[in-house]
């Protein structure tokens, strides 16, 4: 690990499995279901979006890879409450509070640049192996990512699809 944070991490995900995963993919998998199932528990606090927060970080994770970065919050809050809203009768405190329970759950951070407000997810692999997952669960997608295939964001996007994907690239 080539920090901290991945580096407590990569403990968080060993003590969930009792192991160091064989695949990057298993590895980060691991670590995002300790970080959404066990990580809570420990803390002993009711989550209200436990269920939708794997829909979401992926959603997330892709709108922050094709943003080069950083997700601005006013657009996030907007682009949550266009996505959910109707399925699942979410209103704009609703998108808050999930926000801050991600943040709680420390998927998820906020920061100030100047007056304007932006999230990021907890390290830029975390939102790679996220975005190929909703690549993955949604295959109608595959023809935007392909869009992407030159742009250096989603090359590690490419490295987990590599991986996830049953069958190879045509």
């Amino acid at each position: 690990a080539g920090t901290p944070l991945l580096l407590s991490l990569l403990c968080l995900a060993v003590e969930r499995s009792g192991e160091i995963q064989a695949s990057r993919q298993a590895l980060y998998s691991s670590l995002i279901a300790g970080l959404l199932e066990e990580w809570p528990n420990r803390k002993m606090v009711e989550r209200r979006f436990r269920q939708l927060k794997p829909v979401v970080l992926q959603e997330l994770a892709t709108w922050q890879i094709e943003a080069g970065g950083y997700l601005d919050a006013e657009r996030t809050v907007r682009g949550l409450l266009s996505t959910f809203s109707t399925a699942y009768n979410w209103t704009f405190d609703d998108v808050r509070d999930l926000l801050r329970e991600l943040e709680g759950d420390g998927l998820l951070y906020s920061e100030r640049a100047g007056y304007d407000l932006r999230y990021k997810l907890v390290h830029p692999t975390v939102a790679e192996y996220l975005a190929a997952c909703r690549i993955v669960n949604d295959p109608s997608l595959m023809s935007d990512f392909y869009k992407h295939a030159s742009d250096v964001n989603w090359n590690g996007v490419s490295l987990f699809l590599c991986n996830m994907l049953d069958t190879p690239f045509e």
